[in-house]
C-alpha cells in the first residue's frame, strides 16, 4: 500500500515472506512503492521491507513460542529453542519439543539419585539423559552388591566409608536442585517487583498528567472568567454612554 504508516506496510508484507523470514517477494508495485517511499522519506526498498516485515513475523511467533520455553527447566542444559528468527514454525516446535523431552527426562534422572548432572554435556539428548540416569543405577547396584560382599568379609570400614560418599553426594545433589529451585523463585520475585514498579510508575505519570490538567483547566477557567468580567465591564461603560 501507499502511505506514510510503515508498520502498516511491513504488517501488510509479511504475507510475502518465505516461511523463515529470510526472503520477500518484490514485484513491480513493490519498485512503484520503493519510489513513493524515497520521496516522503520512507525504506520501502527490498531489504527494508524485508526486515521491517521479518521483525513483525518474528515477534508474533515469539509471542507465541517464547513463553513455552521459559517454562521449560533445562538446569543445567544449553536450549535447542533459539528464539523465531530464521526458523520455519516446523522447526521451532521440534526444538519446543526437544527440550521438553530434555526436561523430561533430566526431572525424572534427578528424581531417581541416579543422575550426576555433573557428568552431562550441556547439549545432552534425553537418551544420552536416561542413559546416563541407567548407568548411575547400575553402578549403585554394583556398589551396593559389593557392600554386600564387604559386609560378608568383614570390611565395615570401608562399607562406612562408601555409605558416607553416597550421602554427601546424595545431598550435593539435593543442594543444587534446592539452588535451582531459589534461583527461579529470585527470577519470578524480580520480575513481579519490576512489573511492580512500571505499574507504580505509570500510575505516578497518569496522577502527574492529572494534576497538571487540573491545574490547565484552573488557569482557563480563571482566563475565561477574567474574560467574562471584562465584557462585562465593557458592557456596563457602553450602557453609561448611552445614557
Amino acid at each position: 500500500m501507499l502511505g506514510f504508516n510503515s508498520d502498516q506496510v511491513y504488517k501488510d508484507e509479511v504475507g510475502d515472506l518465505n516461511n523463515r523470514g529470510t526472503e520477500i517477494e518484490f514485484d513491480l508495485g513493490d519498485r512503484f512503492r520503493q519510489a513513493y517511499g524515497a520521496l516522503i522519506g520512507k525504506d520501502y526498498s527490498k531489504e527494508g521491507l524485508l526486515k521491517g516485515a521479518a521483525k513483525i513475523r518474528n515477534q508474533k511467533l515469539g509471542d507465541t513460542y517464547d513463553p513455552i520455553s521459559q517454562g521449560i527447566d533445562l538446569g543445567p542444559l544449553t536450549a535447542e529453542y533459539k528464539g523465531t528468527a530464521g526458523k520455519t514454525e516446523a522447526e521451532i516446535k521440534a526444538a519446543l519439543k526437544t527440550d521438553q523431552e530434555r526436561a523430561s527426562a533430566l526431572q525424572q534422572g534427578e528424581a531417581t539419585g541416579y543422575l550426576d548432572i555433573d557428568k552431562l554435556s550441556p547439549n545432552a539428548g534425553a537418551g544420552t539423559i536416561l542413559g546416563l540416569t541407567n548407568k548411575g543405577q547400575r553402578e549403585e547396584q554394583r556398589i551396593d552388591e559389593q557392600r554386600i560382599y564387604d559386609r560378608r568379609t568383614g570390611r565395615e570400614d570401608e562399607i562406612r566409608r562408601q555409605d558416607r560418599e553416597r550421602a554427601d553426594k546424595l545431598l550435593e545433589r539435593q543442594d543444587i536442585r534446592q539452588d535451582r529451585a531459589d534461583a527461579r523463585q529470585d527470577k519470578r520475585l524480580a520480575q513481579d517487583r519490576r512489573l511492580t514498579a512500571e505499574t507504580n510508575q505509570l500510575q505516578l505519570q497518569l496522577q502527574y498528567a492529572q494534576l497538571a490538567q487540573a491545574d490547565r483547566n484552573r488557569r482557563q477557567d480563571r482566563k475565561d472568567r477574567a474574560i467574562m468580567s471584562i465584557v462585562s465591564g465593557l458592557g456596563n461603560l457602553g450602557a453609561a454612554f448611552a445614557i
